[in-house]
Formats: structure tokens, sequence, C-alpha cells
């Protein structure tokens, strides 16, 4: 290869190099744009997302809301925080109760008497025992 032919193919491989950048910045220039408008869309929605969120959370419970404004969904319902266990509920088999009993002899008697019924407001007036209830 002769110095002519070699610059020559020199030259061919820089003009193609450069339209090669050329293209590259234009492209590099279209998605900066790009970028700039996609940062804005986001920032926008960000701040939507944010306002509608604040929106749903506030009811009558946690703001100055009348319950009206709450409309017909019920508020979640807490679940317990305890783990299920293999027993049942209540007192278990084999467990002795403890039961306070009756005793014949107590130390203290109260008696607690009504002056005025308390639905109809009537005097009870003092009259003879019909029975006694003992529980």
């Amino acid at each position: 290869m002769n110095a002519i032919t070699l610059a020559d193919s020199l030259l061919q491989k820089i003009t193609a190099l450069e339209e090669l950048i050329v293209k590259q910045s234009e492209l590099i220039q279209a998605q900066a744009l790009k970028i700039e408008e996609q940062a804005e869309t986001i920032a926008r929605l960000q701040t939507r997302i944010a306002e509608l969120e604040k929106r749903t959370k506030k009811n009558s419970g946690n703001s100055s809301k009348p319950p009206s404004s709450d409309g017909l969904a019920k508020p979640p319902r807490t679940s317990s925080l305890r783990e299920n266990s293999k027993n049942k509920s209540g007192g278990q088999l084999g467990h002795k109760g403890e039961t306070l009993k009756q005793t014949l002899h107590p130390d203290i008697i109260t008696r607690h008497v009504l002056i005025h019924c308390p639905d109809c407001n009537n005097t009870l007036s003092p009259e003879p025992l019909n029975g006694v209830v003992k529980r």
C-alpha cells in the first residue's frame, strides 16, 4: 500500500467517525430532553400521589371531617396479635377451678335497701317481706 491510498483510507475513516460523532451528539441531546421531561412528569406525579394518599387517609376519626363524609366503607378491623394455639379458648380439661364458697357464718352482713324504685321512682315503704332470695 502506498502513502496516498493509506491517507485516503484514513480520511474516509475520519469522516465516517465525524458523522458518527454528530449523530451520537444529536441522539444524546434528544435523550437529555426526554430525561428532563420525564423528571418533570415524575415530580408532578409524586406530588399528586402524596396529595391523594393524604386525602384517603383522612376520616372523621383523625381529622375535623364530619362522620357523614366517611362513606359507607367500614374501617378495617384490627386483628389480634396473639398467636394461634392448639388449645381451645376457655378453661382447659383437668384444670381445677377456683370458686368462692358460701359460708354459714359470714364476717360482715350488709343490707342494701332501696328507698325509691329505680324504674318508676315510687317510694318503697317498709312493708312486710314476701320472701327472701338466697343466692
